[in-house]
């Protein structure tokens, strides 16, 4: 087996192990709460997951219907039923929409795993129409959050809908508004999975230059796991796999172009980006120290790291 087949071949699902937000947030439930979840998923025709084979979907499950389909449960956890319409970007269509019960439990584990804290001014960078910084102003209260995106329309739309958050339209290439030093924790969930080299390289140094000394920058990419992940499922044929896999081995970061329009965005930057960990090792180190790399770890598919600014 040649070094691209065994890329393409060694996908390793892996899943989240810590789940703080989630369990914080469903710490807020009495009984009897969960009991009436359990009776308005039935009169409604819901079938909850089992309880001793799925404990953890099942509380995502009591969180989201009890949320949806009772006030005072929606009151005591902080989370919100309310859908983006279809002319504001999302990153899911769903009913019953209470925001990302999935992403804040690994920004929590990861962060946690080096001995550090969610806590402070924390930046969602890219945060689409809030489905994940709504339930992290759900899940910690004493958070100063904020978050940011290109698409003003849907920045518009979660700055009306979600309270306690600050939203802002930022700029395709940088800078931003914001000080220097001025966060303590910045996370990108699916971002420089999208950037050519160069605005990788902008945004990279716009981070160093908002967060803080000490401070961190959880991001996530496509990388070999990616494509493995693609291959397990059968998704991209695999020539086109192989073909990436050999870029990526030879020049570290590959970028394709990938959209004709994807919401205002620059297309001619803005694609589908794969970036392997010894780029990062080579390009980012000096501003950056890297303290957690967990390959496919986001959704089974993209690179996790954890980064923090010297």
């Amino acid at each position: 087996m040649g070094a691209i087949d065994t890329i393409l071949d060694s996908y390793r699902p892996t899943g989240e192990k810590a789940f703080g937000p989630i369990d914080r947030l469903f710490s807020t439930l009495s009984k009897s709460d969960i009991s009436l979840v359990e009776r308005l998923a039935a009169e409604n025709g819901i079938t909850l997951p089992s309880k001793d084979s799925q404990y953890r979907y099942w509380i995502v499950e009591i969180l989201r219907i009890g949320a949806s389909l009772d006030h005072e449960i929606s009151r005591k956890t902080g989370l919100i039923n309310k859908a983006p319409p279809s002319h504001v970007h999302s990153m899911q269509r769903i009913d019953m929409d209470v925001g990302s019960l999935y992403h804040p439990n690994l920004i929590d584990e990861v962060v946690n795993s080096v001995g550090r804290r969610v806590e402070g001014r924390v930046l969602d960078f890219g945060c689409s129409s809030g489905r994940v910084a709504r339930v992290m102003r759900a899940a910690y209260k004493t958070l100063e959050l904020y978050a940011c995106d290109p698409e003003a329309g849907t920045v518009e739309w979660a700055k009306n809908a979600f309270p306690g958050i600050e939203f802002s339209t930022s700029p395709f290439t940088p800078p931003t508004k914001y000080q220097c030093s001025f966060f303590d924790l910045v996370y990108a969930i699916s971002i420089w999975s999208h950037f050519d080299e160069p605005s990788a390289m902008e945004w990279f140094e716009e981070m160093s230059r908002v967060i803080k000394p000490g401070g961190l920058l959880y991001w996530t990419t496509h990388g070999r796991q990616s494509l493995a992940h693609w291959q397990t499922l059968n998704t991209r044929p695999r020539g086109q796999l192989q073909y990436l896999a050999s870029r990526l081995v030879v020049d570290g970061f590959v970028f394709e172009r990938a959209y004709e329009s994807d919401w205002g965005a620059d297309v001619s930057r803005w694609g589908m980006t794969y970036i392997a960990p010894e780029w990062v090792l080579t390009k980012l180190l000096g501003k950056w120290r890297v303290l957690q790399y967990r390959p496919g770890y986001e959704s089974w598919n993209q690179d996790v790291y954890l980064m923090e600014r010297v």
